[in-house]
């Protein structure tokens, strides 16, 4: 038998040299079918990457815009009152509608220039409340420790034992957990934030911020699963003519 005979039949490496023939037509088939895949996956990708789906916007919430109706109609200060060492405040929120009942997916804490008034390792305790009163609320609280003990879940503590000599903005971000309880406490009802001073804590302001993303309508949705639905059968449709 003739080395061309061989040609047509020897297994790949059966032989130096000899490099076994393919059908020209199951390349071509494979070709295609890699490009429609490639074709399909970009589609997804650009579905994802529309303004609709990944465009995030961030919510800013400061203590004056949340006046208790129980007291006289003056807003409360931005730096709640230089969170003083005798009171204890609660800053309280509605639902989860303060940001269009979007997908909670990200915030953070501000305390702008915040230092303790004098150098001393006082600490201040900060909570996750879920049932205070909407508004901004001073409390008589003259003791030590955390007067928010066993409500809500502690986000953090934090001392500057330095005083004036460290003048800076603090911003804490909320991990995962924190979210989570964010987001069942806000879908349940009222929720807000706890602060206790151990001492002065002069500030310039306190920012919450929200980070969220828009849930897909339901149409926005459905002409996904039929687009990916159509393209599958194309590709099936193919397949069996070939």
């Amino acid at each position: 038998m003739g080395l061309k005979q061989l040609q047509g039949w020897l297994p790949l490496g059966a032989g130096r040299g000899i490099v076994p023939r393919f059908p020209i037509r199951e390349t071509e088939e494979v070709r295609l079918a890699m490009v429609r895949k490639g074709a399909l996956i970009l589609a997804v990708v650009a579905f994802l990457m529309s303004p609709g789906i990944v465009q995030a916007d961030t919510y800013t919430f400061w203590p004056s815009q949340f006046p208790n109706l129980d007291y006289p109609p003056v807003p409360p200060r931005n730096d709640l009152w230089d969170l003083d060492h005798f009171r204890a405040y609660t800053w309280g929120f509605g639902d989860s509608s303060l940001w269009n009942d979007e997908v909670l997916i990200g915030a953070t804490l501000t305390f702008r220039n915040i230092y303790n008034w004098q150098s001393e390792p006082n600490i201040l305790y900060v909570h996750l409340l879920d049932d205070p009163a909407v508004g901004v609320d001073s409390l008589w609280e003259n003791q030590s420790g955390d007067y928010f003990a066993g409500q809500g879940i502690e986000l953090f503590t934090w001392s500057d034992p330095d005083g004036p000599a460290t003048i800076g903005d603090y911003v804490y971000t909320f991990t995962a957990s924190d979210l989570a309880v964010l987001r069942a406490y806000a879908a349940s009802g009222t929720w807000g934030l706890g602060f206790d001073p151990e001492c002065h804590f002069n500030n310039c302001g306190i920012v919450f911020e929200v980070l969220t993303a828009p849930v897909p309508e339901p149409a926005t949705a459905s002409l996904l699963s039929v687009s990916l639905a159509g393209l599958a059968w194309r590709q099936s449709r193919r397949r069996r003519a070939a």
